[in-house]
């Protein structure tokens, strides 16, 4: 973060010497008004109180500007203003097909709208939003990892199908290889940059695969997230992990802590006749035998019964993934 901030300051200063010899060189109303946008948005990374205002001046003056218009609507983000910021992102979007209007405007339409059912419909529209900025710019590991949060949104918040979540993981993926050099780092006029490690695409990333109980892999992530940023609460969810694991495992070792006469009984009631089980063949019946955990192996075991009894929950309440001890 240090860093970062160092490499801000001198950029800002940098911004206002070529603005200055801009000013000098500028002839005409059209060389005026580039010179007033681009005052307004060093104004406005300074955070200047007077920036919403030559914003807004600019934008009037130069509709066609993305860049006056993405720094005004981020500047109402900022301030709150979602509204407003929605309108910058969507006048941009009139004007011209701007990468950075279409990330933004896809993560503003996941955090608005009165009701469920309007929050589901922007949930839909920002992934078409989403798709549109990879379509337009394939190689920006920026628009792959929005793509992967969106997909992800859908999921809790709409769909609870599985597949999205494998879109979620693809997106990540394809973010990370870009990240990590899948193609040259690309800066545009706005430091955009294409060559900086993302630490929330190891956290979120991590989060999916905590979800899916694929444990290792989320806990390698949420590992790489800590080291990249360790403001990030990437240890706790390790720790939260490690708990359930092992309580899963206690659990397990001790049968539930249920009283051998409740699983005998538990166990005796397992079972039931095949004709009484759904089947894909005439032959299928007296082809399927029936086995236990240890019979089983890894991948597809045809033709195997294998009957269950849940004995009690192991997730808290409302703590996703849902699972049992059975």
């Amino acid at each position: 973060p240090g860093r970062a901030a160092g490499i801000a300051q001198a950029a800002q200063r940098d911004g206002w010497a070529a603005l200055e010899a801009a000013r000098e060189a500028a002839q005409g109303r059209r060389g005026a008004v580039q010179v007033l946008g681009w005052e307004a948005r060093l104004r406005a990374a300074a955070k200047d109180p007077g920036a919403e205002e030559l914003l807004c001046r600019a934008a009037k003056l130069d509709p066609t500007d993305a860049r006056v218009w993405n720094a005004l609507g981020e500047l109402h983000w900022a301030n709150g203003d979602l509204t407003a910021a929605h309108h910058c992102f969507t006048s941009c979007l009139e004007f011209s097909r701007d990468i950075r209007a279409m990330r933004s405007l896809s993560m503003l339409l996941r955090k608005v709208g009165a009701t469920p059912q309007e929050r589901a419909a922007n949930t839909k529209e920002s992934l078409r939003v989403a798709k549109a900025a990879v379509a337009l710019d394939c190689n920006s590991h920026e628009s792959w990892y929005l793509l992967g949060n969106t997909y992800l949104s859908l999921f809790f918040a709409v769909s609870h199908d599985p597949t999205h979540l494998e879109a979620a993981l693809k997106a990540y993926r394809r973010s990370e290889a870009l990240e990590r050099g899948g193609c040259p780092a690309q800066v545009d006029g706005d430091g955009d940059s294409d060559g900086e490690r993302n630490p929330d695409l190891y956290f979120n990333r991590g989060k999916v695969f905590e979800f899916l109980e694929e444990y290792a892999a989320a806990v390698k992530d949420y590992e790489q997230a800590g080291a990249l940023d360790p403001r990030l609460p990437s240890a706790q969810r390790i720790e939260s992990i490690f708990r359930r694991v092992g309580n899963a495992a206690e659990l397990v070792q001790r049968k539930g802590h249920l009283k051998s006469k409740r699983l005998a009984a538990i166990t005796k009631s397992l079972g039931r006749p095949e004709d009484d089980l759904p089947i894909a063949s005439p032959t299928a019946a007296s082809a399927r035998r029936v086995s236990t955990l240890a019979d089983l192996s890894l991948g597809k075991n045809t033709q195997v019964r294998l009957d269950v009894a849940i004995l009690l929950p192991l997730a808290s309440s409302g703590d996703p993934p849902l699972s049992f001890l059975a």
